[in-house]
């Protein structure tokens, strides 16, 4: 038997080493981004167009199929405690909450908006891949490529749904969520990993923080628009740039408001 639970939180908040740090549990598994949470979404849709056409009894056999779908996806891993990755499990809840046959939970990793925000600028001059999502929205919207604007296009668009969902899974059910700040992750990681471990009740383990194994890594990084952004470095370190430095104080101030 396998348990499902989930792994979401803010992008540039560390779900990419958190992760690769569980799967050294010999009983966790963590996927990288995964597609079960847009599965789930289209098979709602796909019902709403159903019900147009097809006389069937909706609410019983959507039933079947989201369990089967959930209880099923991972059956080709052989570890017992699934962690699916996916930003946008926090505003899920209330449909997997129906077919779980556990209680629902989510890890949710954290960290300051400005840092995330900054992160994401920082990778982008520290790789000098002019062809990334961000600057190509702004092309597309025909504004100047400032660290101003990369800041408002990333919040806007790629980081505030993220937050919304997060917010509004520990606003509806904060026993099932479990914060995880970047900054306690990399500076205390045992400490923060054997509070996991209570929270989705399995044995602890000892992990090893030296020649790190990116075990959730995207294949398809590229696809992503942006190269290096689920790479990790092997050894725990923090070398992130202040962001005042980066997107401005009047901007840290800004985003600062949105911070848990």
């Amino acid at each position: 038997m396998k348990t499902l639970y989930f792994l979401g939180g803010l992008p540039r908040s560390g779900s990419t080493l958190l992760g690769s740090l569980l799967n050294q549990h010999p009983d966790i598994y963590v996927s990288p981004t995964s597609p079960l949470g847009d599965v789930v979404t289209n098979i709602e849709k796909s019902f709403n167009t159903l019900d147009i056409q097809f006389t069937f009894d909706r609410k019983e056999i959507s039933y079947n199929v989201y369990k089967a779908v959930l209880a099923n996806f991972y059956n080709h891993i052989s570890k017992s405690t699934i962690l699916d990755k996916h930003r946008f499990w926090g505003k899920n809840l209330d449909t997997v909450s129906m077919f779980l046959s556990n209680k629902p939970k989510i890890v949710a990793t954290y960290r300051s908006i400005p840092e995330v925000l900054t992160s994401y600028i920082s990778l982008i001059e520290r790789t000098g891949y002019q062809e990334n999502f961000i600057d190509n929205h702004l092309r597309k919207d025909n504004l100047p490529i400032t660290n101003n604007n990369r800041a408002e296009c990333i919040w806007r668009y790629y980081v505030a749904p993220s937050y919304e969902s997060m917010v509004y899974g520990i606003t509806k059910y904060p026993d099932w969520v479990h914060l995880v700040e970047y900054n306690n992750l990399v500076s205390n990681p045992e400490k923060e990993l054997n509070k996991i471990y209570e929270f989705l009740e399995v044995p602890s383990h000892t992990n090893t923080f030296d020649n790190i194994e990116n075990a959730c890594g995207e294949q398809k990084d590229e696809e992503w628009g942006l190269r290096g952004l689920h790479d990790i470095r092997p050894n725990l370190s923090k070398i992130s740039q202040n962001p005042i430095d980066i997107i401005g104080e009047d901007n840290v101030k800004l985003y600062s408001k949105f911070n848990l």
